[in-house]
């Protein structure tokens, strides 16, 4: 609006009069005559604003970024959401020093949306609702994510806290997981792809409630990176395929860790559990890099039934449990490579059994599997349990694998075992292995005709074809179990071995 009140000016000497009425009306116009029509939205700035530390308050948007703490009244998280996707995708904020409890029906991230917090002060708070989870991808949900947030949930609610349903390339990045009843924190499904689980922080009850942390129920292409899992009750990690596989997937760098006082014993699963028990084709099952430790009855690390193209390495495990530390069963081209493996209960490494501990076990070959340059502790007391490392053959299968490098190591058992060996043709190099027992009356190496039970079984002999070589090792006590029969149907080879 125009000022009012200034002079009009005529050819001649401006007088102090005239100067004095230009500054009135200024005066009077900046003393509150300043109205919305004096001003033009959007302000164009042409050069730096220096806010002299004020600051920039209740803004509901930055860039494409929008505040959810900023929001207007009556919209609510999801219309935010909502229209940020529609508007081609973007960044909502949770600020810092903010809480979200999220409504009973739960909250969907929709299409090229992140949810981004400024860490553990912005919180997404679980209903307190068992209808819905707290965060769903939807089938259309592709490229999203959660990043830098908490997630807090309650013991008295057992519902999903994120569930990826079908979607393609959601990152869950940085985030920190508490407080839980019995779902999981994560369930990737319904053939998800491209999962990004990253530099999480996952923290239990470490109770009696049966939880895992994440579960993978059909995926492609999963990842999950250098996350610490605490006090986790069933697993950390499970994958049980239910009617799509569970494929290409990469758990690497991850540290876990249980306390001492937790109690909790998980004799059916591992810290990482991949119990493929519907035997959908799953392969391509990638666990390198990762610490499991701590204390409690039955920390197991490792178990994985029926996945195909296994790669274990480079993990280290400290078990306290009568069950294996890492037990594989059908595993077809199963590597086991370059391990450090502790447990002060019972077993350390099995192939091919359901329990490495029970008499009657069940058999379930791994074909074509090498376990190579791994160093395995075992501490049992007990004389007949605690094993370093047990492959079992027998059925139809043939055993067929290659043992070398390793370093195994009992206290009070015969170190290296191999099990049913009359069942089945055993096709296997065992070479450049240090396989002792500290118990000066058991063997670095034993061969049983059943389950760990009777120690008469000859790798050799016309029971059954073996093409069998055992070279160069160096297996204090006694090597049990072997002969040196060559016939038409047996190839046995045992040399230079220091015994």
């Amino acid at each position: 609006m125009p000022i009012t009140g200034l002079p009009s000016f005529s050819a001649g000497i401006l007088t102090a009069a005239q100067l004095n009425s230009i500054v009135t009306a200024l005066e009077t116009k900046f003393a509150g005559q300043i109205v919305s029509g004096d001003i033009s939205w959007p302000l164009v700035a042409g050069g730096n604003i220096n806010m002299a530390q004020y600051q920039l308050l209740n803004v509901s948007k930055f860039w494409n970024a929008y505040n959810a703490a900023e929001r207007a009244a009556g919209t609510t998280l999801q219309n935010l959401l909502d229209s940020v996707s529609s508007d081609g995708g973007g960044i909502v904020l949770l600020p810092g020093n903010t809480t979200e409890t999220v409504v009973s029906t739960g909250i969907s991230i929709p299409a090229s949306v992140h949810l981004v917090g400024d860490g553990f002060s912005s919180v997404l708070q679980m209903h307190a609702s068992a209808s819905a989870a707290m965060v769903t991808f939807g089938t259309t949900a592709h490229n999203s994510g959660l990043i830098n947030l908490r997630l807090a949930g309650s013991t008295s609610v057992n519902q999903l806290f994120v569930d990826l349903n079908s979607n393609d390339f959601a990152r869950i990045h940085g985030c920190f997981w508490d407080t839980h009843g019995t779902s999981a924190f994560i369930k990737v499904r319904a053939g998800a792809v491209g999962t990004s689980i990253f530099g999480n922080h996952f923290v239990g009850n470490g109770d009696t409630n049966t939880q895992d942390m994440i579960l993978l129920e059909a995926c492609t292409d999963t990842r999950i990176i250098n996350n610490e899992f605490d006090e986790w009750t069933s697993a950390a990690i499970t994958a049980t395929p239910v009617s799509t596989a569970v494929s290409n997937t990469i758990v690497a760098a991850n540290r876990l860790r249980r306390t001492a006082t937790t109690s909790t014993a998980m004799t059916a699963t591992g810290a990482f559990n991949f119990s493929n028990s519907n035997a959908v084709a799953s392969a391509g099952l990638l666990v390198v890099d990762n610490s499991i430790t701590g204390g409690g009855a039955g920390l197991r690390g490792i178990y994985c039934d029926d996945f195909d193209d296994v790669i274990v390495g480079s993990n280290q495990i400290n078990a306290n449990t009568t069950e294996p530390a890492m037990l594989f069963r059908s595993c077809a081209r199963l590597s086991v490579v370059g391990n450090k493996v502790v447990n002060s209960l019972g077993d350390g490494i099995v192939i091919g059994l359901t329990n490495g501990t029970e008499a009657a076990a069940t058999q379930d070959i791994c074909v074509g599997f090498v376990v190579g340059g791994n160093q395995v502790y075992c501490h049992s007391a007990t004389a007949d349990d605690g094993a370093a490392l047990i492959i079992a053959c027998g059925g139809a299968t043939p055993i067929d694998g290659v043992v070398a490098g390793n370093r195994l190591q009992t206290t009070n058992c015969n170190s290296f075992q191999v099990w049913f060996v009359t069942a089945a043709e055993i096709n296997m190099v065992v070479a450049g292995n240090w396989s002792v027992s500290r118990n000066s009356g058991k063997k670095g190496f034993a061969s049983y005709t059943d389950g760990g039970t009777t120690n008469t079984g000859n790798i050799g002999g016309s029971a059954a074809s073996y093409w069998f070589t055992m070279v160069g090792n160096t297996i204090p006590g006694a090597v049990s179990g072997t002969d040196y029969t060559h016939d038409a149907t047996d190839k046995t080879i045992v040399q230079d071995n220091n015994i």
